[in-house]
This record gives C-alpha cells, sequence and structure tokens, in this order.
C-alpha cells in the first residue's frame, strides 16, 4: 500500500475540506469566470507563498468559529464578502461557484477553455471556468452535474485531490468513516487520500457526511487547509536550496533496515562505470517522497529508483523515489516509440468533434503525454494512461515512427478510421529523430 501521508485522521475534529475562493457575492457570476491574469503555476505557487495584505472586516463573522480561516483568506485576496460588508458564512456554495473559484485561486487563462461547442454547459454564466476545468482534467463525468445545485462534500473534496494532481493507491480497509456505504470504490478511494493529507476530516460520531452542502465559512477552512499542503510540499521540494552544506545524489534501493537504507550507486572512473553498494542513515527529520507524493520509510521498497541529500553527517534528509513498478513499465513502452520525440496532434470534425494527442519525451523514464477526444466518444487520459492509450494505437495499427520510416499519411488515416471523423481538419505536428513532419 502507497500512503502519501504525514499525518493519521483526527475523526473527533469538526468537518471540513479544503478547497478555494469565494468570490463577492453580487459578482459572483461576473468575476468568478476563470479569467486570470497570471502565468498559471508560477501565479499559483505565488499565492501559495504570499503573506495578507490587508485585514479585512465582516460584519457578521467576528464571533464566528471560521473567523481567523475568513480573515486570512479574504486578507490574500482570494476570497471577497458581499457590498453591505457581510460574508454571508452560512450561505451554501454552489456547484458552479466551487469549479469558477477554483479556476479563479489558480489564475487560469481565459484561453484555456474548451470551444465553446465542446463544452456542455455553453450558455451557463460559469462556463467559460467549466471548461477549463474540463480541459485540466478537474472534471470528467459532467452528466450529473448542476452549476445551479449546492456542492456537497464529496463535491468539493473531488475538486480537490484533482486539483492537486495526486495519484493515489489506497487501502479501503483504512477508512474509518461510518456513513460512506453507498460511494463507488473510487469515491472511498479519494476521499481516503484526501483525508490521509488532511485536506478533509469527519465529524466527531464518526460520519463523514459526503451529501452535506458546503457553505462559505467552511469553503473558507477547506482553502486554509489546501494552501497549508502546497505550501508544506512546495517548501519541502524548494528545500534546503543550501548547496554548502548538503550533496545530492542517484542510486536504486537494495535493502532498508529500520533506520538505514543500503543504495546502489554508479561512478565514473577511467570512462567506465563502477556500480557499488553503500549504506547510510536516516537523519531524524527525513522526509521521504514516493512519486512525488510524502510517503514513511515502511513504504518504500527494493529497487525503487532514488535521489536523496546529505547533512554534514552524512545522513539522508531528503529522499524522492519512483515506483519500481511504474519505472520498467515506462520503459518499456517509451521503447517502443524510442525514436519518437514528440507529438502534437489536433483534430477537428464535423459534430463538434475534438482530438488532442500530445507526447513529448523527456528522458529514459520521463515524460509528458495527454489524449482527449471530445464528441461521439469521450477520451480523458493523461501521464502513463496516454502513452499506454498511444503505443497500443500505434501498435495496433501497425503505424510506424522510426527514423527509417514515418508514416504520417496512415497515421492520419488511422485516426479517421479509428474514431469515424467526418471532414477532418488536421493541426499539429509529429517529431522523429529530431525531424519534424507537419500535418496539415
Amino acid at each position: 500500500m502507497k500512503n502519501w501521508i504525514k499525518k493519521s485522521i483526527p475523526l473527533a475534529v469538526a468537518a471540513s475540506l479544503a478547497t478555494t475562493a469565494i468570490p463577492y457575492g453580487v459578482d459572483a457570476k461576473v468575476n468568478g469566470n476563470g479569467k486570470g491574469n497570471g502565468n498559471g503555476n508560477a501565479k499559483w505557487a505565488q499565492i501559495l507563498k504570499s503573506k495578507p495584505t490587508k485585514k479585512v472586516n465582516f460584519k457578521d463573522v467576528r464571533q464566528h468559529w471560521a473567523l481567523t480561516e475568513i480573515e486570512k483568506i479574504a486578507a490574500l485576496n482570494l476570497i471577497r464578502g458581499y457590498e453591505d460588508f457581510s460574508f454571508q458564512p452560512n450561505k451554501p456554495v454552489t456547484q458552479g461557484e466551487a469549479v469558477s473559484l477554483i479556476v479563479r485561486v489558480l489564475e487560469m487563462e481565459e484561453g484555456e477553455s474548451l470551444k465553446s461547442n465542446l463544452n456542455p454547459f455553453n450558455g451557463n454564466w460559469a462556463s467559460n471556468s467549466f471548461g477549463i476545468a474540463i480541459e485540466r482534467g478537474l472534471l470528467e463525468n459532467t452528466k450529473n452535474i448542476n452549476p445551479n445545485k449546492p456542492a456537497t462534500r464529496l463535491f468539493v473534496t473531488t475538486l480537490l485531490v484533482k486539483l492537486l494532481g495526486e495519484k493515489f493507491d489506497v487501502e479501503l480497509d483504512d477508512i474509518t468513516f461510518t456513513d460512506i456505504d453507498e460511494l463507488s470504490d473510487q469515491e472511498k478511494s479519494l476521499l481516503l487520500f484526501a483525508a490521509m493529507n488532511n485536506l478533509v476530516t469527519g465529524y466527531g460520531d464518526g460520519k463523514f457526511q459526503p451529501n452535506k452542502p458546503v457553505t462559505r465559512a467552511e469553503m473558507a477552512v477547506f482553502l486554509n487547509r489546501l494552501l497549508d499542503l502546497k505550501v508544506e510540499l512546495e517548501d519541502d521540494d524548494d528545500s534546503d536550496d543550501d548547496t554548502d552544506d548538503k550533496k545530492s545524489y542517484q542510486g536504486v534501493i537494495e535493502s532498508i533496515d529500520d533506520d538505514e537504507i543500503t543504495i546502489e550507486l554508479k561512478k565514473k572512473v577511467n570512462g567506465e562505470w563502477k556500480y557499488y553498494d553503500e549504506e547510510y542513515e536516516l537523519s531524524n527529520d527525513v522526509k521521504i517522497y514516493i512519486d512525488g507524493k510524502r510517503a514513511r520509510i515502511r513504504d518504500l521498497e527494493e529497487d525503487m529508483t532514488i535521489t536523496f541529500e546529505l547533512n554534514k553527517a552524512e545522513e539522508i534528509t531528503i529522499l524522492k523515489a519512483k515506483s519500481a513498478s511504474d519505472d520498467k513499465e515506462i520503459t518499456n513502452l517509451l521503447k517502443q516509440i524510442d525514436d519518437v520525440d514528440s507529438i502534437d496532434i489536433r483534430i477537428l470534425g464535423d459534430d463538434a468533434f475534438y482530438l488532442e494527442i500530445f507526447y513529448e519525451r523527456k528522458s529514459s523514464t520521463t515524460f509528458t503525454a495527454k489524449v482527449i477526444v471530445k464528441g461521439n466518444t469521450t477520451i480523458n487520459k493523461s501521464g502513463i494512461e496516454a502513452l499506454e492509450y498511444l503505443v497500443e494505437f500505434l501498435n495496433d495499427y501497425s503505424i510506424k515512427l522510426t527514423e527509417d520510416d514515418v508514416e504520417i499519411k496512415e497515421l492520419k488515416a488511422d485516426l479517421v478510421d479509428q474514431f469515424d471523423i467526418e471532414n477532418p481538419v488536421f493541426n499539429g505536428s509529429v517529431v522523429v529523430d529530431n525531424t519534424a513532419y507537419g500535418l496539415k
């Protein structure tokens, strides 16, 4: 089991989960449209690191239990009140507001939204935000979404985990909430992951109340939790750039024994790589990550590829590991398209059909990939799932993208055949062995 957690779940703590800002009540339908003026992740990081610049006083929260959280988020300009200087802490938040506010907090650009004819919420005041959320993978199944319906605790929890972009693998036996039997395994897994990372907590009676509407006060609390987690993770990633005291190394885990770990390292001697084993102790405050998520010592496994830092005492202070099975699977997939540097395919067709395939190799085990299809077939894949889909498609149609043979015409024809595209319009290119081939 992979547990990317730092703390146990405090069920006795009063309810909540974390999410994003509620805009000015009267202006919600104008300002909550996802139009950002920042630059994506950089702006997000800036928000996370920002210190409150002003104190905002709302007349109806002076004795409220969430006063501190409301004031903090308001001071960061991530949440606003109403024209009469009230906050209305008990007012439910709608699904449209929740989605548009996540987009607003991320400062996503308007241009990132789906084309209007592909957006199932076209015409709604939050349509642009919904389009961006769909494009970014925050919303997958839109069939049961109603922008004007109250956002439940489960709905917001789902957005949070998607927002973090987390890949999770948890044991359902670990979940302790007593009122979630009706949820699907996927919903339970998502909820457990959020709880393990302290994004959500239950009530004193052990219940989570997944269908309970989220209030504006709860949203403020939820956002604080999200910011705390993101700041913590970013601080750990940037942590201690003091290169004078720390050295960074790479290797493969050979064995693990309590607070000691044996690592296979390699060193170049006379032009040849030599492999040797080295034992290290873990520092008392060691920070461990698996696939970018916080983990514990017992989650580490043999054959995991790792990078690690040492302090002056030669103890490991930061260890970042990749799942051994994932590395092997990725390496095998990448070998099957070894000569392909990148793929960027976009197709428009009749009946609002849209296809986008993007792939870029970064190293022997790292890549970026996504597959999005809208129309009579809906596909939304990213990461290893998108890579698997792409490799399987090329193999099924026996399409060659090698240094010696680049079958662009066949690739285009087979895509049209696979998705039955009428009047396709192609854009993009395929780069094989440093040579670009256009699709037009």
